[in-house]
């Protein structure tokens, strides 16, 4: 699959292409408390809009799964290739800005996805943006 930029991105590329936006965030509630002495924390969940063909999806991220995919790819590429910088993490969501967070998180993915397209010699890398986005493989993909 080829990743397109959302604002070049259109419907009639079809099932090999897709592209990828953060079109929201919602704050939310920890289900379980950090601490038993403390209430439970919030945090921001990002929502992803995946478009693949005529086929949309949407999926929930936070900081931290960015974050991580950010450390995996580290492990491959650390010294290679400029990495873009996950914004920092914030604790008990007290100091997010989350429409800040979210242009952040969006430039950052924008980068992962132009600079290890899906199609990345690298397979290493692609498994982890595909997992992260779980594109799912064409065949598997329903019209609606």
């Amino acid at each position: 699959m080829m990743y397109f930029a959302p604002s070049v991105w259109s419907r009639r590329y079809g099932q090999d292409f897709f592209t990828a936006s953060i079109v929201g965030f919602s704050l939310e509630e920890e289900t379980e408390g950090f601490l038993p002495c403390l209430p439970p924390s919030k945090f921001a969940s990002f929502g992803i809009k995946i478009s693949i063909g005529e086929d949309d999806y949407m999926l929930n991220r936070r900081t931290r799964d960015f974050v991580a995919l950010d450390r995996r790819i580290q492990q491959v590429y650390s010294s290679k290739v400029p990495l873009p910088v996950p914004p920092p993490k914030t604790f008990f969501c007290s100091t997010i800005d989350p429409e800040s967070r979210q242009a952040q998180l969006s430039s950052m993915l924008d980068q992962i996805l132009n600079q290890f397209n899906v199609q990345s010699d690298n397979e290493t890398i692609s498994s982890e943006v595909k997992t992260f986005l779980e594109l799912k493989p064409t065949s598997v993909l329903t019209p609606h």
